[in-house]
């Protein structure tokens, strides 16, 4: 029988695969608080009203719980890249370098969504 993928990484591309789901699966999240934040100032600018400011709280500790969350998952990504661990030596580069830029981008997402 065949040796597949997962067996000769040792474990290292289900890490991988493990790591960019969890990435992957911020997307839509970020993306869901970017358009409330802003409906949430189009709102404010055509007609302020005294529940925005709690709608605007509400809004900001999801926004802060998010950045909290995904910051670690940075941190945890980079040593990886430096080939700081070796159960991800049989993974390529590129592909997690993929996972990091797309955690990027959530983070910068959930930045812009903080402004």
């Amino acid at each position: 029988m065949p040796e597949g993928r997962l067996r000769r990484s040792r474990g290292g591309y289900l890490g991988y695969v493990l790591l960019d789901a969890v990435v992957d699966g911020w997307s839509p999240i970020v993306d869901r608080l970017l358009e409330e934040a802003e409906a949430l100032e189009d709102e404010i600018l055509d007609s302020p009203d005294p529940s925005d400011l709690a709608r605007h709280a509400e809004l900001k500790r999801r926004v802060l719980l998010c950045r909290n969350a995904l910051r670690p998952l940075l941190e945890t990504i980079a040593p990886i890249l430096r080939g700081d661990s070796p159960v991800f030596e049989a993974v390529a580069p590129a592909y997690l370098r993929d996972v990091q830029d797309h955690a990027f981008q959530s983070l910068e997402g959930v930045e812009a969504a903080r402004e």
